[in-house]
């Protein structure tokens, strides 16, 4: 239908789907792990304080009790917190420090201590992010496999995409015109295999079952 979809972002999406200048911006509730509660609290909190500047800042301002390590893995992984300016594979690496800083920053205001100057202000004062891991970044493939884990789908790129002019020459149909055909057609696709299986067919043989998936979007087991 030609419209633009948005990625999910922390600093602009709700739980649901929603327009935004005429495009439709993904929920964070697309996202898998991601639970009501946790987007509940991290709408609100945006809210109340404006938009998040990095990912320290998104976890000192949110319940610990609703933000946990797997949901925050799950927004990076979606593309949520490209926003905050860091790369994903570098981000990702750096959810499970920042989270326990975070958390030492929370038991600090809970116990009532001071800051790091005495002045009894905000404790975040004397806590510092830990650096940022030194690590590769992610691939496009990288990247877009993470998207499909989280999401169900290739949002930035798929994977096949920069193999689009060879697929056009080596295939004689994509999966969406193989389905049209009558049985017995042959026919050759050039697609990627995802989810697979084995059984024991009634003749007590192992037979494996793959579902293909190409450009098109459509599947084929």
């Amino acid at each position: 239908m030609r419209l633009e979809i948005l990625p999910p972002d922390v600093n602009h999406s709700a739980w649901a789907f929603t327009i935004e200048g005429g495009r439709i911006r993904i929920g964070l509730g697309a996202v898998r792990n991601v639970g009501q509660a946790a987007v509940e609290s991290l709408v609100k909190a945006r809210a109340e304080g404006g938009a998040f500047a990095d990912l320290m800042d998104l976890a000192k301002r949110l319940d610990g009790r609703a933000l946990n390590r797997r949901v925050v893995e799950s927004l990076v992984a979606s593309g949520a917190c490209d926003a905050l300016g860091v790369e994903r594979g570098r981000l990702f690496a750096a959810v499970g420090p920042l989270l326990d800083a975070a958390a030492s920053l929370r038991r600090e205001r809970e116990a009532g201590q001071s800051s790091l100057f005495g002045d009894g202000g905000d404790a975040s004062i004397g806590v510092v992010a830990p650096p940022l891991p030194d690590v590769p970044e992610w691939t496009a493939r990288d990247r877009s496999a993470r998207e499909k884990e989280v999401l169900g789908f290739y949002f930035s790129e798929h994977p096949l995409e920069p193999l689009r002019d060879e697929i056009g020459r080596i295939g004689t149909q994509t999966i969406a015109e193989a389905a049209e055909l009558d049985d017995g057609a042959e026919v050759r696709v050039v697609a990627l295999a995802g989810e697979t299986k084995t059984i024991n067919t009634k003749a007590g043989r192992l037979m494996g079952i793959v579902q293909l998936e190409d450009l098109t979007g459509y599947r084929m087991t």
